[in-house]
């Protein structure tokens, strides 16, 4: 079976699936195996059922006597395994694909499996799949409101509108404005090359978290889109410009007269104005569907010190809850371990301690992880740490800045590159300015309490804010010269008469005397530390004071 599968168009080029001839003669074969199989219970049933009843039932799972039930059962299953392992439904609208599977679920209208039907399904899907996609992304443009003008009718935007006349049409089951979004949300991640793509369940959990928090902006999977939904149903959606432009080229393909002008080149959008741009990978779909429906946040368990086996468990449970901690619990009987691996892995290094047995798997936080649990459902970015520079501090290194540091001599704190808040804690948090360029580590800070959060680049945010802070704590990334420019970007940040406690490599003592002449402040090695952190070996470390003399009146 050769089938014309490789969709190719100018800036947009589809990933689809391999279609081995191979893969369909081993199906075939089963399938006719498996249906003789039936057909023979079916006959002894016939002729002996009333002597083992049970037996047939059980060894068959056969519930239907007649061959003409049986053989449509049976291609239903079939025709079922073809759908799965083409992707044949993935291009198409989610109500053209909820229709067939409606058909195969209720029994109507079924093709027969045969070689003939599969192949001519195949061809008529994959010889038309730049139109039937194309068609899916027209779909989309057709349930954009056409009452706002941002909308264009003949091309994608950044921005879009679509118009649902309640919150409740917007997330209903059957919702048709969830579907266009849905829709939206597979033509995404079907570009990108994603395999595993978002479940319709997976956008009603992500509109739902959007409906509790309306007028607010949500960034969606990975940053392709953010999404608002306000009270009255209307949803506004920002779509990344290239992502934008790759869909447009698709149906410029196919409706080269409406959309010749989308192909225009466009410039490539500046990166961060920092000298490395930190890369985030994205959590698989599999897995945040597996923490939006399958995984609890409470408290964490712990062992009831009153229990023993011998007393009575209604009266002594085995295990209490810890209410000074908070726990996600995972299970070890879903069903794609793969998933469930990927998932606990990322939760493994998020989480403050783990408590692993034959049953059960906790992941214990010291803060309410639901804002964090939500960033991962409905944004799923995770920032990767080589070039977030992610190496948390140590208790030591926590030990000594405590040391170091008298809270009471100032009013307003700053952490520029805070991350989970290790030393943000010794920080009184009404009284603090946190900023990270990770999303996710800023949910995790707003969750410890602190207000005043910054998702940024410290570099970024020291230019356009004139705000200063009294004392700053900080561990900064240190590779290509980091550690250098973020401490320079901090003394720009810190008030007249101010300190500064930071966690530097030791190769900065020798650029100290540089940093008293150019910014006539005052700095001192307060300790010389050997230290291992998580993921590295072990490096010298300083920890430093600078202080910025006070503002003489003239």
């Amino acid at each position: 079976m050769t089938l014309p599968i490789n969709l190719a168009l100018p800036n947009a080029t589809l990933n689809l699936p391999t279609i081995h001839s191979a893969v369909f003669e081993t199906m075939f074969t089963k399938y006719q195996a498996e249906l003789d199989k039936r057909y023979n219970y079916l006959e002894q049933w016939n002729d002996f059922g009333h002597i083992f009843e049970d037996y047939i039932i059980q060894e068959s799972n056969l519930h239907i006597y007649s061959k003409e039930k049986i053989k449509m059962h049976l291609d239903i299953e079939y025709w079922k395994k073809v759908h799965a392992i083409t992707g044949m439904l993935n291009y198409l609208d989610t109500k053209s694909k909820e229709s067939i599977e409606s058909s195969l679920i209720n029994k109507e209208n079924i093709p027969d499996f045969s070689i003939e039907n599969v192949q001519k399904s195949l061809e008529d899907t994959f010889c038309n799949l730049e139109v039937l996609f194309a068609k899916r992304i027209e779909g989309i443009f057709k349930g954009l409101s056409s009452y706002h003008v941002t909308n264009n009718a003949f091309k994608f935007s950044d921005k879009l509108i679509i118009n649902s006349s309640s919150l409740a049409n917007l997330i209903g089951c059957n919702s048709h404005y969830g579907s266009i979004i849905h829709d939206l949300r597979n033509v995404i991640s079907l570009l990108q090359g994603n395999c595993c793509l978002p479940k319709r369940t997976s956008t009603r959990t992500l509109l739902t978290k959007n409906a509790d928090n309306t007028g607010k902006w949500m960034v969606w999977d990975g940053g392709c889109m953010t999404v608002k939904v306000f009270k009255k149903g209307t949803v506004h959606l920002i779509i990344d410009q290239n992502i934008a432009e790759h869909m447009n080229a698709i149906v410029a393909n196919i409706y080269p007269e409406q959309l010749a002008s989308v192909l225009k080149a466009h410039k490539q959008k500046k990166e961060l104005k920092s000298n490395v741009v930190p890369i985030n990978s994205m959590l698989s779909n599999g897995a945040r569907d597996i923490l939006a429906n399958n995984v609890s946040i409470d408290y964490a368990k712990i062992e009831n010190p009153n229990w023993a086996p011998h007393k009575n468990k209604t009266q002594v449970p085995r295990f209490i809850k810890d209410k000074t901690r908070y726990s996600i619990e995972t299970s070890t009987t879903y069903a794609n371990k793969a998933y469930t691996a990927e998932l606990e892995s990322v939760l493994f290094e998020l989480c403050t301690d783990t408590d692993i047995n034959a049953y059960y798997k906790q992941f214990i936080f010291d803060f309410d992880p639901t804002l964090m649990v939500d960033h991962l459902i409905v944004d799923g970015r995770i920032p990767e740490m080589v070039t977030h520079q992610f190496y948390e501090s140590t208790d030591r290194i926590y030990e000594c800045i405590e040391q170091l540091l008298v809270t009471s001599e100032y009013k307003t704190f700053g952490e520029p590159n805070a991350g989970n808040g290790k030393l943000a804690n010794l920080l009184p948090p009404e009284q603090t300015t946190c900023i990270d360029i990770s999303k996710l580590r800023c949910r995790i800070l707003e969750s410890k309490g602190f207000s005043d959060v910054i998702h940024d680049d410290f570099l970024n945010y020291v230019k356009t804010h004139k705000e200063e802070v009294d004392c700053v704590v900080m561990n900064p990334p240190w590779s290509k010269g980091r550690a250098n420019i973020h401490t320079l970007a901090a003394i720009e940040w810190l008030a007249p008469g101010g300190k500064i406690i930071a966690v530097l490599p030791s190769t900065m003592e020798s650029k100290l005397q540089d940093i008293e002449t150019q910014y006539s402040v005052s700095t001192n090695v307060a300790f010389r530390l050997k230290e291992k952190f998580k993921h590295s070996s072990e490096l010298n470390v300083i920890i430093i004071e600078i202080d910025k003399p006070k503002a003489t009146l003239m």
